[in-house]
Parts: structure tokens; sequence; C-alpha cells
């Protein structure tokens, strides 16, 4: 498991670089393209793939147009289509020389490759998280590839005897510094496994995206903390570290009992 997930790993951060490497080029070459489909898309990746260029695209816009509507499907709307081939007309980008075409057309053709593999990868993945059961359960708390890792690094939370002993393996257990900049202070220990931190950390940043009750929760901490996100973000890490020992167990995962929604103000309101 700890394998897969390195290798996972690695193929995401080489597609990271690839699309950072991406964006440059289109920066230079055709800035517009960005702005109207995600530099993940599978429709501009293709395009670019096949065409590498706006003056290709110029040059051929109904083939790629069936380009587009044949890799994009119902998911993509007339309008954004027509959006890009207008863009390949009007773009204010620096015409490619062959050699950047070509540089183009292999990012995105790596980049391809690259998502068909994370997925097949990730399909694996998934077939362990049907087959075990503690994963299906810590699946509910913080995502798949997060329980995945949590399990590989760290075992089942059931074989830990309390959740301060959990968070004590993950390095979210609190201290007080002794010396140095932040002495008297109470801080994280941050023993344990750094990556595991790492997909916890993720894990609250979706946790607070998509939860209206931990948005709240959290900005009233950061109030109470001076304006301080981290501090709050951190406390999300360690209450979904406490949410999975108990899930761990057997316990039915509710996110509201893990916080005082009675004294939350914007909720209260609404």
């Amino acid at each position: 498991m700890k394998a897969e997930l390195k290798l996972l790993e690695m193929y995401q951060e080489r597609s990271q670089r690839s699309l950072n490497r991406l964006e440059a080029l289109l920066a230079r070459h055709w800035p517009e393209a960005p702005h109207i489909l995600s530099l993940d898309s599978v429709t501009l990746l293709q395009t670019l793939a096949h065409y590498g260029s706006p003056a290709a695209v110029r040059a051929a816009p109904e083939e790629a147009l069936q380009l587009m509507c044949r890799t994009g499907r119902s998911g993509l709307k007339p309008e954004t289509s027509a959006q890009l081939l207008a863009s390949a007309e009007t773009t204010i980008g620096r015409a490619c020389e062959d050699a950047e075409r070509y540089l183009l057309q292999t990012l995105a053709e790596d980049l391809l490759a690259q998502r068909l593999a994370i997925r097949e990868l990730e399909r694996r993945l998934e077939a362990r998280l049907a087959d075990d059961e503690m994963l299906s359960r810590l699946h509910t708390v913080v995502g798949r590839v997060t329980a995945l890792m949590l399990l590989a690094e760290l075992g089942s939370p059931q074989d830990y005897p309390s959740a301060a002993h959990y968070l004590k393996a993950l390095g979210l257990n609190l201290k007080e510094r002794s010396s140095g900049k932040h002495k008297g202070q109470l801080k994280i220990t941050k023993r344990g496994p750094s990556v595991a931190r790492r997909y916890l950390y993720w894990a609250a940043l979706r946790w607070l995206k998509h939860n209206r009750v931990v948005k709240h929760w959290a900005e009233a901490k950061a109030q109470r903390d001076g304006g301080s996100k981290s501090k709050a973000i951190t406390a999300i890490m360690r209450k979904l570290v406490r949410a999975l020992w108990h899930v761990g167990r057997g316990a039915i995962f509710d996110p509201n009992r893990l916080f005082n929604v009675a004294a939350l103000p914007a909720l209260k309101a609404a």
C-alpha cells in the first residue's frame, strides 16, 4: 500500500510540474485559453496535443470544434467551445515557432498519459477500499487516498488506546515550547510521519471548503486568534484525527458533533 501511494504521489508531482510548464507556455502563446477551460481540462489538453498552437486551430476551425465536442461530450457547453475558437482567432499571444508548437503538443500528450496512469492507480486503490472494512470507515471522514495513507503509515486507529495516543502518533499533540521564538506557547510536536500530516492538511482544507459548519467555526476561531487561519486549520486536523479514532471503533461520522454549533453566531442567525 505504501508503494502504491508513493507511486501516486510521484505521478501527481510530475503532473503538477508539467501543468506549471504548460501554464507558462500558454501565457506566452495563448493566454486566453486557461481562462476559458481549466489547464487540466481533457478538452483543452486534447486540443493542444492535436494542434499545439492557436494558429493551427485557426487553420482548421471545424475539425477543431469536432474534436472538442467528441472530447468534452455533454460536459462541454457550446458557448465554451465557441469562446476557445474565437480566442484562437484573436489571441494576443506570440506566434509559435515549430519547436514551440511541438513542445506544447508533447506537454499536453504527457499530461494526458499521466492522467490515465493516475486514474488507473486510483482504481487499484479504490479496490483496496472496497475490500477493507476499516478503510471504508475512515474514508467517510477524510476521503479514500488520505484513509489509505493513514492506514499505511500508522496502522489502524484501533491499535491506539485513546484518541490522544493517535494524535501523538501523528505529531498533532500540543506541547508548550520551553525555548526559542515561541517560548511558552502551545505548539504541535510534529513527530511521526510528515506525509500523513500533509494529507490530513489537505483533508482539512477540503472539509473547510465544503462544510458550512466547519467554515463558520474556523472563521470564529481565526478571529479569536488574531486572524490566524493556520491555527484554525491545525485545530480542524486535530478534530479529524479524533473523529477517525472513534469512527475506527464503529461510531457513525457526524461532523456537527465535533463543533459547538450553538455558539456560532453566523449559524444561529441563519
